[in-house]
């Protein structure tokens, strides 16, 4: 669950980065 949580975190930083 904690790594999910990570995982979900560099997915949203990486959305972010890109716009």
């Amino acid at each position: 669950i904690m790594i999910e949580s990570m995982l979900t975190k560099n997915f949203y930083k990486f959305i972010m980065k890109n716009i």
